[in-house]
């Protein structure tokens, strides 16, 4: 007996998950016109607006990193951002005692420590690194300032000789506002003795302040509601900031108490996410292969409403139910209840 070999499934086209939503419903071949594809892609982003509404699903949960302005309390988040479930404050160290170096511009610039200088190029897909003198350092996180308002698509990457140099990073393009900085986390830290950001999209670099950083600490901050927030006296007092207010609205807005000083780098966020837009028929659903079936069933149903087939309608939204209830509630954390009994007080009388 042979198999396949292979495990493809995952990138199943949006093309073939409505062809067999359609064949569920009696709609085969070439009855599938260009009107019904469309009406199906349609009903593909309702269904995927309206799971994030249905349970909180792992694929859902992401984390980021928001650069904290010194004086303020209010971020605005990306339209993404469906609710903010926890919150830290983050705290880092920067290595600096090195040599820095690039591939034009002044490479010391993005180190002193002043927004007001720059290394500044002129030429695209530059680099700015930095070296230790042959010590090693296990950098985790990395903090990009620009000096201007700019897209930059950006790699970090690390070498043990300053010759040959392996990605650590490979981040999406990003907009940069000026004197803002964007934080990355290296997700398996490693020690080296040259670390570097290299751009690969086109941009031209123009960077105030570059982090190598290490040693996070990170303090939790606690969630208040909007009558919470409401009653704090003074919004604007700057101190260590202790709680959030994630306030849903159409844009987003993150509000911290107390207001941020100079010495808070980031905060570390763990988020539920929009799942992205279906797009075209060549492209694929962004979840996970387990919920292709959910997926299908669901928009069977829907189809079946559409194309008017109700002798159909109730098996369908019954299929359409149990696949979704049972792909969801797997799709949680297996994590064994521990229960550790307390040890009693033994008191004697004397």
């Amino acid at each position: 007996m042979s198999t396949s070999g292979t495990y493809e499934f995952g990138s199943t086209t949006n093309e073939k998950i409505i062809r067999e939503a359609y064949e569920r419903v009696g709609v085969v071949g070439n009855l599938i016109v260009g009107q019904k594809v469309e009406s199906a892609l349609m009903s593909l982003n309702f269904i995927c607006v309206s799971w994030i509404n249905k349970r909180l699903n792992l694929f859902t949960i992401k984390q980021g990193m928001l650069g904290l302005v010194p004086g303020q309390g209010t971020y605005i988040m990306p339209g993404y951002v469906v609710d903010i479930l926890k919150c830290s404050l983050r705290n880092s160290t920067r290595n600096l005692g090195g040599t820095a170096v690039a591939s034009e511009g002044a490479a010391i610039n993005a180190f002193d420590g002043n927004p007001d200088t720059a290394c500044t190029q002129t030429t695209p897909n530059g680099n700015i690194s930095y070296s230790w003198g042959g010590g090693l350092r296990a950098i985790s996180m990395i903090g990009v300032m620009s000096f201007v308002d700019r897209n930059y698509t950006l790699k970090a990457q690390y070498s043990y000789d300053g010759a040959t140099w392996v990605d650590a990073l490979v981040t999406e393009q990003t907009s940069y506002r000026k004197n803002i900085i964007e934080w990355f986390t290296i997700p398996t830290p490693i020690s080296a003795g040259y670390f570097r950001i290299l751009e690969t999209g086109g941009s031209v670099l123009n960077i105030s302040e570059l982090y190598f950083n290490n040693n996070t600490i990170d303090s939790p901050l606690s969630k208040s509601s909007w009558s919470d927030y409401n009653v704090y006296a003074n919004k604007d007092q700057i101190g260590t900031p202790c709680s959030f207010w994630f306030d849903r609205q159409i844009t987003p807005v993150l509000n911290i108490y107390q207001v941020p000083g100079n010495i808070y780098n980031n905060i570390f966020y763990t988020f539920k996410r929009q799942i992205q837009d279906i797009g075209d028929m060549v492209d694929t659903a962004e979840i996970p292969t387990r919920f292709f079936d959910a997926l299908t069933s669901e928009l069977a149903y829907r189809l079946c409403i559409k194309e008017k087939k109700l002798e159909l309608l109730d098996a369908l939204k019954q299929e359409a139910y149990e696949a979704f209830k049972y792909v969801a509630f797997e799709d949680e954390e297996s994590v064994p209840v521990k229960i550790t009994p307390k040890a009693a007080t033994r008191w004697s009388a004397r």
